[in-house]
């Protein structure tokens, strides 16, 4: 993953499905976000920290604080 494109929130949960478990519900509402990294500085640094290896030992962590970004009443 390139961190100078705008990454989206729903291209991050994405990638982490090939570690965790994500919904459907989750996958569909992070989609119908406009949330990335150009305006979301969460998920930008969420990001960062994710290609810096900050997460790898535990990338459920990292889900779970992506999942936070979700905005749920849409």
């Amino acid at each position: 993953m390139r961190t100078t494109d705008p990454t989206s929130l729903y291209d991050m949960l994405q990638e982490m499905m090939t570690w965790v478990p994500i919904s459907p519900e989750d996958l569909n509402k992070a989609r119908s976000s406009d949330i990335n990294t150009t305006n979301s500085p969460q998920l930008k640094r969420l990001v960062r920290d994710w290609v810096n290896g900050i997460y790898d030992e535990d990338p459920e962590i990292l889900v779970q604080e992506l999942q936070n970004l979700i905005p749920w009443k849409n």
